[in-house]
């Protein structure tokens, strides 16, 4: 049976009224249902008509609305659930480019498996595109740098793979996504980047 571990950055990117953006680094981005081995996380903008994302996954759990349904149904489901706002937010900005992502990971009742996908939203320049993708093995995601610095560091070795991940224990891949993600920082630290906090948290479901 596979597994599912999980590690996301701490920062909200906030924007001011005046367009600019400032950060805080105290957040949480991995959201846990209580009933159900099932975690969903955040990249992009964090809060829509200035409510925090883990509001609406909150609403949505309690809503009972996932009741019934198997893990791809919830990600669809959850995509209508929050798509109204989400759009709403991003044409407040339709002189830039914004994302919104949601990583939706686990499994149901009615799954066999552990499955992670994805529902992102972009707007550049007026216009928004949407997809929703299915993903396996080792998972980047969120802010095109960060990815990069990630890419730099894996290139010559099999961390990518599915296989490098396949026997380990959850308590092994923690240990290594946060030797990965301190590997980013370090990375990031040697640019002068500032896309990422250098705190994290990880969730194994």
């Amino acid at each position: 049976m596979t597994l599912i571990c999980v590690c996301a950055d701490k920062r909200y990117r906030l924007i001011n009224s005046n367009g600019t953006t400032r950060n805080d680094d105290t957040n949480h981005k991995i959201f846990s249902f209580k009933d159900l081995p099932l975690v969903i996380l955040n990249h992009g903008i964090n809060r829509f008509k200035n409510r925090d994302w883990k509001k609406y996954c909150s609403d949505y759990e309690t809503s009972g609305r996932w009741r019934g349904k198997d893990q791809f149904q919830i990600v669809n489901d959850f995509s209508l659930f929050i798509e109204k706002d989400v759009v709403d937010e991003l044409n407040l900005h339709k002189n830039d480019k914004y994302a919104v992502g949601f990583l939706i990971c686990g499994k149901t009742f009615y799954d066999t498996k552990y499955k992670v996908n994805e529902l992102f939203w972009i707007i550049d320049n007026g216009m928004i595109s949407f997809q929703t993708l299915r993903h396996k093995a080792f998972i980047q995601t969120g802010d095109d740098r960060a990815k990069q610095y990630i890419r730099q560091i894996i290139s010559n070795t099999k961390v990518g793979s599915e296989a490098y991940w396949k026997n380990m224990k959850l308590l092994q891949m923690e240990n290594e996504l946060r030797r990965l993600f301190l590997l980013a920082v370090g990375e990031k630290k040697k640019v002068g980047g500032e896309e990422f906090s250098d705190e994290f948290e990880t969730k194994s479901i």
